[in-house]
Protein backbone atom coordinates (compact mmCIF):
# COMPACT_ATOMS: atom_id res chain seq x y z
CA UNK A 1 0.00 0.00 0.00
CA UNK A 2 1.39 3.57 -1.15
CA UNK A 3 -0.86 6.06 -0.65
CA UNK A 4 -3.77 6.76 1.89
CA UNK A 5 -6.65 9.27 0.91
CA UNK A 6 -8.78 11.00 3.42
CA UNK A 7 -11.45 13.50 3.18
CA UNK A 8 -9.76 16.93 1.98
CA UNK A 9 -6.78 16.07 1.62
CA UNK A 10 -4.20 13.43 0.27
CA UNK A 11 -1.45 11.83 2.23
CA UNK A 12 1.44 9.56 0.37
CA UNK A 13 3.46 7.14 3.08
CA UNK A 14 5.91 5.18 0.98
CA UNK A 15 6.05 1.33 1.81
CA UNK A 16 3.14 1.38 4.17
CA UNK A 17 2.74 -1.83 5.85
CA UNK A 18 -0.71 -2.07 8.02
CA UNK A 19 -0.29 -5.11 10.45
CA UNK A 20 -1.36 -6.31 13.70
CA UNK A 21 -1.48 -9.12 15.91
CA UNK A 22 0.00 -12.69 15.25
CA UNK A 23 -2.73 -13.32 12.32
CA UNK A 24 -5.27 -10.98 12.28
CA UNK A 25 -5.30 -6.74 12.19
CA UNK A 26 -7.58 -4.91 14.76
CA UNK A 27 -9.06 -1.97 14.06
CA UNK A 28 -7.07 -0.44 16.75
CA UNK A 29 -4.11 -1.33 14.58
CA UNK A 30 -5.12 -0.43 11.28
CA UNK A 31 -6.70 2.84 12.42
CA UNK A 32 -2.98 3.63 14.43
CA UNK A 33 -0.84 2.36 11.42
CA UNK A 34 -2.78 4.56 8.92
CA UNK A 35 -1.81 7.51 11.57
CA UNK A 36 1.35 7.07 12.17
CA UNK A 37 2.74 4.72 9.27
CA UNK A 38 4.46 1.87 11.59
CA UNK A 39 4.41 -1.48 11.22
CA UNK A 40 2.89 -3.75 13.59
CA UNK A 41 3.54 -7.81 13.70
CA UNK A 42 2.53 -9.66 10.60
CA UNK A 43 1.41 -7.80 7.52
CA UNK A 44 -1.78 -8.82 6.85
CA UNK A 45 -3.48 -5.85 4.72
CA UNK A 46 -2.38 -5.16 1.05
CA UNK A 47 -3.52 -2.67 -1.43
CA UNK A 48 -5.27 0.86 -2.15
CA UNK A 49 -7.33 3.02 0.36
CA UNK A 50 -10.80 4.49 -0.91
CA UNK A 51 -12.04 7.78 -0.07
CA UNK A 52 -13.61 7.60 2.91
CA UNK A 53 -11.35 7.29 5.94
CA UNK A 54 -12.60 8.84 9.38
CA UNK A 55 -11.34 7.54 12.70
CA UNK A 56 -12.57 9.77 15.75
CA UNK A 57 -13.39 8.68 19.52
CA UNK A 58 -16.89 6.34 18.48
CA UNK A 59 -16.63 6.03 15.09
CA UNK A 60 -14.88 5.02 12.37
CA UNK A 61 -15.47 4.02 8.56
CA UNK A 62 -12.47 2.17 6.37
CA UNK A 63 -12.79 1.22 2.23
CA UNK A 64 -10.74 -0.64 0.60
CA UNK A 65 -10.16 -1.40 -2.78
CA UNK A 66 -8.04 -3.72 -5.33
CA UNK A 67 -6.66 -5.58 -2.06
CA UNK A 68 -4.15 -8.54 -2.81
CA UNK A 69 -5.05 -11.66 -1.07
CA UNK A 70 -1.78 -12.96 0.90
CA UNK A 71 -1.02 -16.12 2.77
CA UNK A 72 -2.81 -14.85 5.71
CA UNK A 73 -6.09 -13.16 5.95
CA UNK A 74 -6.35 -10.06 4.32
CA UNK A 75 -8.41 -8.06 6.88
CA UNK A 76 -10.63 -8.47 10.36
CA UNK A 77 -12.21 -5.99 11.59
CA UNK A 78 -12.62 -6.65 15.35
CA UNK A 79 -12.17 -4.73 19.15
CA UNK A 80 -13.09 -1.71 20.62
CA UNK A 81 -14.22 0.67 18.25
CA UNK A 82 -15.70 -1.15 15.99
CA UNK A 83 -19.53 -0.71 17.05
CA UNK A 84 -20.46 1.87 14.59
CA UNK A 85 -18.79 0.24 11.70
CA UNK A 86 -20.39 -2.87 12.13
CA UNK A 87 -24.08 -0.58 12.34
CA UNK A 88 -22.93 1.31 9.33
CA UNK A 89 -23.07 -2.16 7.06
CA UNK A 90 -26.74 -2.43 8.16
CA UNK A 91 -27.93 1.25 8.50
CA UNK A 92 -25.25 2.98 5.99
CA UNK A 93 -25.66 3.88 2.38
CA UNK A 94 -22.83 2.37 -0.13
CA UNK A 95 -22.55 6.00 -1.83
CA UNK A 96 -20.18 6.67 -5.02
CA UNK A 97 -17.79 4.73 -3.28
CA UNK A 98 -19.79 1.72 -3.31
CA UNK A 99 -19.03 -1.91 -1.11
CA UNK A 100 -17.80 -0.76 2.46
CA UNK A 101 -15.84 -3.62 2.56
CA UNK A 102 -14.20 -5.32 -0.52
CA UNK A 103 -12.15 -8.45 -1.55
CA UNK A 104 -10.91 -9.53 1.57
CA UNK A 105 -10.65 -13.34 2.51
CA UNK A 106 -12.15 -13.81 5.62
CA UNK A 107 -14.02 -10.45 7.66
CA UNK A 108 -14.13 -10.93 11.31
CA UNK A 109 -16.89 -9.25 12.90
CA UNK A 110 -17.96 -9.21 16.51
CA UNK A 111 -19.60 -7.57 19.25
CA UNK A 112 -17.76 -5.61 22.28
CA UNK A 113 -20.84 -5.62 24.31
CA UNK A 114 -22.49 -8.86 26.10
CA UNK A 115 -25.75 -9.66 24.76
CA UNK A 116 -25.66 -7.38 21.90
CA UNK A 117 -27.68 -8.54 18.88
CA UNK A 118 -25.43 -7.46 15.75
CA UNK A 119 -27.30 -7.34 12.04
CA UNK A 120 -25.42 -7.65 8.78
CA UNK A 121 -26.16 -6.73 5.44
CA UNK A 122 -24.09 -8.76 3.23
CA UNK A 123 -25.34 -7.05 0.12
CA UNK A 124 -22.94 -3.66 1.51
CA UNK A 125 -19.53 -6.10 1.43
CA UNK A 126 -18.23 -7.56 -2.19
CA UNK A 127 -15.88 -9.83 -2.45
CA UNK A 128 -15.55 -11.40 0.89
CA UNK A 129 -14.46 -15.50 0.99
CA UNK A 130 -15.30 -16.32 4.88
CA UNK A 131 -16.91 -14.55 6.99
CA UNK A 132 -15.91 -14.87 11.14
CA UNK A 133 -18.73 -14.52 13.98
CA UNK A 134 -16.52 -13.83 17.34
CA UNK A 135 -18.73 -13.96 20.34
CA UNK A 136 -18.60 -11.24 22.76
CA UNK A 137 -15.67 -11.29 24.82
CA UNK A 138 -17.62 -9.97 28.10
CA UNK A 139 -19.97 -12.84 28.67
CA UNK A 140 -19.66 -15.70 25.72
CA UNK A 141 -22.88 -17.19 24.73
CA UNK A 142 -24.71 -14.68 25.14
CA UNK A 143 -24.78 -12.28 22.14
CA UNK A 144 -26.71 -13.27 18.16
CA UNK A 145 -25.80 -12.42 15.24
CA UNK A 146 -27.43 -12.26 11.55
CA UNK A 147 -26.61 -12.45 8.07
CA UNK A 148 -28.62 -11.16 5.60
CA UNK A 149 -27.95 -11.39 1.72
CA UNK A 150 -25.85 -13.94 2.11
CA UNK A 151 -24.71 -15.61 -1.34
CA UNK A 152 -25.29 -19.27 -2.29
CA UNK A 153 -22.57 -21.63 -1.14
CA UNK A 154 -20.89 -18.74 1.60
CA UNK A 155 -18.67 -19.88 4.36
CA UNK A 156 -19.05 -18.44 8.20
CA UNK A 157 -17.23 -19.55 10.79
CA UNK A 158 -18.07 -19.22 14.57
CA UNK A 159 -15.18 -18.59 16.98
CA UNK A 160 -17.49 -18.04 20.23
CA UNK A 161 -20.67 -19.31 21.64
CA UNK A 162 -23.98 -17.31 20.11
CA UNK A 163 -27.56 -17.28 21.19
CA UNK A 164 -29.10 -17.68 18.16
CA UNK A 165 -26.86 -17.21 14.43
CA UNK A 166 -29.26 -16.50 11.59
CA UNK A 167 -28.60 -16.92 8.27
CA UNK A 168 -30.41 -15.62 5.51
CA UNK A 169 -29.65 -16.26 2.09
CA UNK A 170 -30.51 -13.36 -0.73
CA UNK A 171 -31.92 -16.10 -2.90
CA UNK A 172 -33.71 -19.45 -1.65
CA UNK A 173 -35.16 -20.46 -5.04
CA UNK A 174 -33.88 -23.85 -5.85
CA UNK A 175 -33.89 -26.99 -3.62
CA UNK A 176 -29.99 -26.98 -3.46
CA UNK A 177 -28.74 -23.96 -1.72
CA UNK A 178 -26.03 -24.61 0.78
CA UNK A 179 -23.96 -23.19 3.37
CA UNK A 180 -20.49 -23.83 4.90
CA UNK A 181 -20.55 -23.17 8.93
CA UNK A 182 -17.68 -23.74 10.64
CA UNK A 183 -17.32 -24.07 14.72
CA UNK A 184 -14.33 -23.79 16.25
CA UNK A 185 -12.90 -23.03 19.58
CA UNK A 186 -10.68 -19.23 18.90
CA UNK A 187 -8.29 -19.17 22.00
CA UNK A 188 -7.15 -15.82 19.93
CA UNK A 189 -10.94 -14.50 20.33
CA UNK A 190 -11.18 -15.33 23.67
CA UNK A 191 -8.69 -16.38 25.91
CA UNK A 192 -11.25 -18.42 28.66
CA UNK A 193 -12.65 -20.54 25.18
CA UNK A 194 -11.59 -23.46 25.40
CA UNK A 195 -14.18 -26.08 25.81
CA UNK A 196 -15.71 -25.75 22.50
CA UNK A 197 -18.31 -23.25 20.55
CA UNK A 198 -22.36 -23.68 20.70
CA UNK A 199 -24.24 -21.89 18.09
CA UNK A 200 -28.36 -22.21 17.44
CA UNK A 201 -28.21 -21.70 13.54
CA UNK A 202 -30.99 -20.82 11.89
CA UNK A 203 -31.06 -20.92 8.17
CA UNK A 204 -34.33 -20.68 6.43
CA UNK A 205 -34.49 -21.64 3.26
CA UNK A 206 -31.25 -24.00 3.09
CA UNK A 207 -30.99 -27.75 1.74
CA UNK A 208 -27.55 -28.65 2.60
CA UNK A 209 -25.28 -27.17 5.45
CA UNK A 210 -20.96 -28.47 5.63
CA UNK A 211 -20.63 -28.08 8.68
CA UNK A 212 -17.00 -28.35 9.95
CA UNK A 213 -15.85 -29.04 13.41
CA UNK A 214 -12.40 -27.56 14.45
CA UNK A 215 -10.30 -26.26 17.86
CA UNK A 216 -7.58 -24.38 18.79
CA UNK A 217 -5.12 -25.58 20.48
CA UNK A 218 -5.74 -25.31 24.21
CA UNK A 219 -9.25 -26.62 22.96
CA UNK A 220 -10.18 -29.80 24.48
CA UNK A 221 -14.09 -29.48 24.42
CA UNK A 222 -16.97 -30.32 22.21
CA UNK A 223 -18.22 -27.75 19.46
CA UNK A 224 -22.46 -27.71 19.76
CA UNK A 225 -24.60 -27.38 16.97
CA UNK A 226 -28.06 -26.92 17.64
CA UNK A 227 -30.39 -27.16 14.93
CA UNK A 228 -33.83 -24.79 15.18
CA UNK A 229 -36.24 -26.51 13.55
CA UNK A 230 -38.71 -24.10 13.37
CA UNK A 231 -37.01 -22.11 10.54
CA UNK A 232 -35.03 -24.50 9.18
CA UNK A 233 -37.68 -26.00 7.34
CA UNK A 234 -36.24 -27.15 3.88
CA UNK A 235 -32.72 -28.62 5.53
CA UNK A 236 -32.12 -32.39 4.13
CA UNK A 237 -28.66 -32.86 4.07
CA UNK A 238 -25.76 -32.23 6.99
CA UNK A 239 -22.50 -33.10 6.15
CA UNK A 240 -19.70 -32.92 8.51
CA UNK A 241 -16.04 -33.00 8.65
CA UNK A 242 -13.50 -31.97 11.16
CA UNK A 243 -10.76 -32.83 14.05
CA UNK A 244 -13.50 -31.68 17.25
CA UNK A 245 -15.85 -33.42 18.63
CA UNK A 246 -19.15 -32.59 18.02
CA UNK A 247 -22.73 -32.66 19.19
CA UNK A 248 -25.82 -32.43 17.11
CA UNK A 249 -28.82 -31.68 18.98
CA UNK A 250 -31.67 -32.24 16.25
CA UNK A 251 -35.01 -30.47 17.12
CA UNK A 252 -38.31 -32.04 15.40
CA UNK A 253 -37.23 -31.72 11.91
CA UNK A 254 -39.45 -30.70 9.16
CA UNK A 255 -38.50 -33.38 6.44
CA UNK A 256 -36.13 -35.94 5.90
CA UNK A 257 -32.54 -35.24 7.41
CA UNK A 258 -29.48 -37.22 6.28
CA UNK A 259 -26.93 -36.67 8.60
CA UNK A 260 -22.88 -37.87 6.92
CA UNK A 261 -19.90 -37.58 9.59
CA UNK A 262 -17.95 -40.17 7.79
CA UNK A 263 -15.22 -37.38 7.57
CA UNK A 264 -15.68 -36.55 10.89
CA UNK A 265 -12.13 -37.15 12.62
CA UNK A 266 -13.27 -37.00 16.25
CA UNK A 267 -16.58 -38.48 18.49
CA UNK A 268 -19.75 -37.71 17.19
CA UNK A 269 -23.32 -37.21 19.81
CA UNK A 270 -26.13 -37.17 17.96
CA UNK A 271 -29.82 -36.11 19.42
CA UNK A 272 -32.06 -37.26 17.38
CA UNK A 273 -35.44 -37.98 19.49
CA UNK A 274 -36.74 -35.01 18.74
CA UNK A 275 -36.75 -35.76 14.79
CA UNK A 276 -40.42 -36.44 13.51
CA UNK A 277 -38.75 -37.16 10.34
CA UNK A 278 -37.01 -40.47 8.84
CA UNK A 279 -32.89 -39.53 10.40
CA UNK A 280 -30.42 -40.96 8.76
CA UNK A 281 -27.12 -41.04 10.20
CA UNK A 282 -23.73 -41.86 9.56
CA UNK A 283 -20.94 -41.90 11.76
CA UNK A 284 -17.22 -40.92 11.99
CA UNK A 285 -14.17 -42.36 12.98
CA UNK A 286 -14.04 -42.28 16.52
CA UNK A 287 -16.31 -43.90 18.85
CA UNK A 288 -20.00 -41.88 18.76
CA UNK A 289 -22.64 -41.48 20.48
CA UNK A 290 -26.21 -41.59 18.46
CA UNK A 291 -30.03 -41.21 19.58
CA UNK A 292 -32.43 -42.10 16.78
CA UNK A 293 -35.31 -40.21 15.44
CA UNK A 294 -39.10 -41.35 16.18
CA UNK A 295 -39.63 -41.89 12.49
CA UNK A 296 -36.57 -44.74 12.24
CA UNK A 297 -33.70 -44.65 9.73
CA UNK A 298 -30.75 -46.06 8.64
CA UNK A 299 -27.65 -45.36 11.02
CA UNK A 300 -23.54 -46.11 10.19
CA UNK A 301 -21.76 -46.03 13.45
CA UNK A 302 -18.40 -46.20 11.42
CA UNK A 303 -15.15 -47.04 13.23
CA UNK A 304 -14.71 -46.84 17.09
CA UNK A 305 -17.53 -48.23 19.84
CA UNK A 306 -20.31 -46.37 18.98
CA UNK A 307 -23.24 -46.32 21.63
CA UNK A 308 -26.08 -46.72 19.13
CA UNK A 309 -29.74 -46.04 20.83
CA UNK A 310 -32.73 -46.26 18.79
CA UNK A 311 -36.13 -44.23 19.42
CA UNK A 312 -38.25 -47.01 21.38
CA UNK A 313 -41.33 -47.30 19.98
CA UNK A 314 -40.72 -45.49 16.70
CA UNK A 315 -40.80 -46.10 13.35
CA UNK A 316 -38.17 -49.21 11.91
CA UNK A 317 -34.74 -48.46 11.90
CA UNK A 318 -31.55 -50.22 10.16
CA UNK A 319 -28.51 -50.48 11.50
CA UNK A 320 -26.08 -51.31 8.98
CA UNK A 321 -21.99 -52.27 9.37
CA UNK A 322 -19.67 -51.40 5.88
CA UNK A 323 -16.99 -53.61 7.26
CA UNK A 324 -15.80 -55.94 10.21
CA UNK A 325 -13.67 -53.37 11.56
CA UNK A 326 -16.38 -51.39 12.60
CA UNK A 327 -17.38 -53.50 15.75
CA UNK A 328 -14.91 -55.43 17.05
CA UNK A 329 -15.18 -57.66 20.40
CA UNK A 330 -13.90 -56.64 23.54
CA UNK A 331 -15.21 -57.28 26.60
CA UNK A 332 -12.58 -56.29 29.26
CA UNK A 333 -12.69 -52.66 27.24
CA UNK A 334 -16.21 -53.09 27.24
CA UNK A 335 -15.95 -52.89 31.33
CA UNK A 336 -14.54 -49.38 31.03
CA UNK A 337 -10.55 -50.52 31.12
CA UNK A 338 -10.02 -48.98 27.88
CA UNK A 339 -11.80 -47.43 25.13
CA UNK A 340 -14.30 -49.82 23.26
CA UNK A 341 -14.43 -50.78 20.11
CA UNK A 342 -17.46 -52.72 20.40
CA UNK A 343 -20.78 -51.88 19.50
CA UNK A 344 -24.15 -51.58 21.79
CA UNK A 345 -27.42 -51.08 20.31
CA UNK A 346 -29.57 -50.62 22.83
CA UNK A 347 -33.90 -50.29 22.13
CA UNK A 348 -33.34 -52.69 19.04
CA UNK A 349 -37.14 -54.29 18.44
CA UNK A 350 -36.85 -57.81 17.34
CA UNK A 351 -38.79 -58.48 13.87
CA UNK A 352 -38.90 -54.95 13.47
CA UNK A 353 -35.52 -53.14 13.31
CA UNK A 354 -33.20 -54.70 11.17
CA UNK A 355 -29.11 -55.07 11.48
CA UNK A 356 -27.85 -54.55 7.46
CA UNK A 357 -24.62 -57.03 6.79
CA UNK A 358 -24.92 -56.52 3.25
CA UNK A 359 -21.33 -55.04 2.87
CA UNK A 360 -19.88 -57.73 4.18
CA UNK A 361 -20.80 -60.25 1.22
CA UNK A 362 -20.96 -63.38 2.84
CA UNK A 363 -21.42 -66.27 0.94
CA UNK A 364 -24.92 -67.49 0.06
CA UNK A 365 -24.69 -70.85 1.97
CA UNK A 366 -23.52 -68.86 4.77
CA UNK A 367 -26.48 -66.21 5.33
CA UNK A 368 -27.93 -67.61 8.05
CA UNK A 369 -27.21 -67.61 12.12
CA UNK A 370 -27.57 -70.22 15.00
CA UNK A 371 -28.65 -69.29 18.16
CA UNK A 372 -26.68 -70.05 21.51
CA UNK A 373 -26.86 -69.59 25.06
CA UNK A 374 -24.19 -68.33 27.75
CA UNK A 375 -24.17 -67.81 31.25
CA UNK A 376 -21.20 -65.75 31.66
CA UNK A 377 -19.17 -63.73 28.50
CA UNK A 378 -16.12 -65.61 30.25
CA UNK A 379 -18.08 -69.06 28.79
CA UNK A 380 -18.67 -67.63 24.98
CA UNK A 381 -15.44 -66.20 24.55
CA UNK A 382 -13.82 -69.99 25.39
CA UNK A 383 -16.20 -71.24 22.92
CA UNK A 384 -15.66 -69.09 20.49
CA UNK A 385 -11.73 -70.93 20.34
CA UNK A 386 -13.90 -73.93 19.25
CA UNK A 387 -13.19 -75.09 15.47
CA UNK A 388 -16.93 -75.66 15.53
CA UNK A 389 -17.72 -72.09 17.29
CA UNK A 390 -20.15 -71.37 13.84
CA UNK A 391 -21.46 -74.60 13.19
CA UNK A 392 -25.01 -76.25 13.88
CA UNK A 393 -25.37 -79.44 14.12
CA UNK A 394 -22.15 -79.94 11.15
CA UNK A 395 -23.76 -77.02 9.19
CA UNK A 396 -21.65 -73.73 8.62
CA UNK A 397 -23.60 -70.68 9.66
CA UNK A 398 -22.34 -67.18 9.10
CA UNK A 399 -23.18 -65.91 12.29
CA UNK A 400 -23.65 -66.27 15.77
CA UNK A 401 -26.65 -65.27 17.87
CA UNK A 402 -25.33 -65.47 21.62
CA UNK A 403 -27.24 -64.84 24.32
CA UNK A 404 -25.48 -63.98 27.46
CA UNK A 405 -27.32 -62.42 30.98
CA UNK A 406 -30.08 -60.89 29.18
CA UNK A 407 -28.00 -59.64 25.89
CA UNK A 408 -27.02 -60.56 22.90
CA UNK A 409 -24.00 -60.92 20.81
CA UNK A 410 -24.58 -60.95 17.22
CA UNK A 411 -21.55 -62.70 16.06
CA UNK A 412 -20.48 -62.50 12.38
CA UNK A 413 -17.97 -64.62 10.70
CA UNK A 414 -16.57 -61.21 8.51
CA UNK A 415 -13.73 -63.58 6.53
CA UNK A 416 -16.16 -66.80 6.02
CA UNK A 417 -13.24 -68.94 7.39
CA UNK A 418 -15.29 -71.00 9.78
CA UNK A 419 -12.96 -70.00 12.72
CA UNK A 420 -13.67 -66.89 14.88
CA UNK A 421 -10.65 -64.30 14.95
CA UNK A 422 -11.39 -61.19 17.29
CA UNK A 423 -9.18 -59.21 14.66
CA UNK A 424 -11.29 -60.03 11.63
CA UNK A 425 -14.65 -61.08 12.50
CA UNK A 426 -17.72 -58.74 13.62
CA UNK A 427 -19.16 -58.43 16.99
CA UNK A 428 -22.21 -56.33 17.71
CA UNK A 429 -23.70 -56.45 21.57
CA UNK A 430 -27.44 -55.53 20.98
CA UNK A 431 -28.68 -54.35 24.99
CA UNK A 432 -31.62 -56.11 27.14
CA UNK A 433 -32.24 -58.45 23.68
CA UNK A 434 -33.23 -62.44 24.09
CA UNK A 435 -32.76 -63.20 21.12
CA UNK A 436 -33.23 -62.40 17.04
CA UNK A 437 -35.80 -64.05 14.29
CA UNK A 438 -34.27 -64.77 11.10
CA UNK A 439 -35.76 -61.33 9.68
CA UNK A 440 -33.95 -59.38 11.68
CA UNK A 441 -30.22 -59.93 9.64
CA UNK A 442 -30.09 -58.85 6.30
CA UNK A 443 -27.22 -60.66 3.85
CA UNK A 444 -27.88 -59.77 0.82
Amino acid sequence: MNSMLIPGRTLSIAGLTVTGGADFASAEDIASAFQTGTTVGNAVVSGVLDAGYQVSASDFSIFFTAVTPGNKPDLVVEGSGATSAYTSLTQGTQGATGPRFTNFDILRLASNNAGDAQTFDTSLLSGIQSYQIAAAAAVPGTSSVTLDQLADGASIAFLGNHGNATLNLANTAGTSDSLNVTLGNAVASNGALTDGVQVTLIAPGVETINLHSVGTAGGTGVNTFVDDAGTNTTLSTLVIDGTQALSLQLQAVAQALTVDASALAASLDVQGAAATQVLDVTGGAASDTILGGQAGGRIIGGAGGDLITLYQGGGADTVAYQRAADSRQDFVNAAGTAASTQDAISNFAVGVDKIDLKALALDAALQSFVIKSYVTPELLLADEALADFYLDNGVARGAVVARVLGDTYLVVDANGDGVFNATTDLVVKLNGVNALVAGDVVYA
